[in-house]
């Protein structure tokens, strides 16, 4: 969901290979690779501050680039 906590859930129609995440600035806060699924969960707990992020969903049809926001 958009806007998240300390949690993503991502879901897609093919299986998910890497979830990367980044700050507006490009760098790259979080990269969880090799799922093989359709969903996955990634906790951000520790690792992104309040604000906005971009994640990007890697698949074997491609790759998506969302832009979410952190709350509270």
């Amino acid at each position: 969901p958009n806007p998240f906590a300390d949690q993503i859930k991502f879901e897609a129609n093919d299986p998910i290979l890497e979830v990367k995440l980044y700050d507006l600035t490009g760098r790259q806060i979080l990269c969880n690779a090799n799922y093989f699924g359709n969903s996955v969960v990634v906790s951000t707990s520790n690792s992104v501050s309040l604000g906005f992020v971009l994640a990007e969903i890697r698949t074997n049809v491609g790759v998506k680039i969302l832009r979410l926001t952190q709350v509270e």
